[in-house]
């Protein structure tokens, strides 16, 4: 939805797709995809207190951002600054979003 109201942040997700950022529109996916991430760790913490159902949590957490190939530069240099717990789930859920699906050969 943010992309809507932001023409730019919309031009940087298109970019984000084809893996043809500009330096500034690699900026904004950053900053984007951060505050998405501290979001999703925010409802990651709430599941394991136990006040929001998993399935709510993956119906609010599921993004755009994570189908991108910009998402997995991000995560190999950003991935630190996150709690190990939520590094492993990322790591293992959103990760591999990130790679293309390359239809087998029939």
């Amino acid at each position: 939805m943010a992309g809507l109201d932001n023409p730019e942040l919309r031009s940087a997700f298109d970019a984000a797709g084809s893996g043809r950022l500009s330096p500034e529109q690699r900026d904004l996916m950053g900053w984007f995809i951060s505050a998405k991430l501290r979001a999703d760790e925010n409802r990651f913490r709430q599941v394991e207190l136990g006040i929001l159902d998993p399935s709510t949590f993956l119906h609010l957490s599921t993004h755009g951002a994570y189908r991108t190939p910009y998402f997995a530069e991000y995560w190999a240099r950003s991935k630190n600054v996150y709690a190990a717990d939520f590094q492993q789930f990322v790591t293992r859920e959103y990760l591999p979003l990130s790679r293309p699906v390359i239809a087998e050969d029939q």
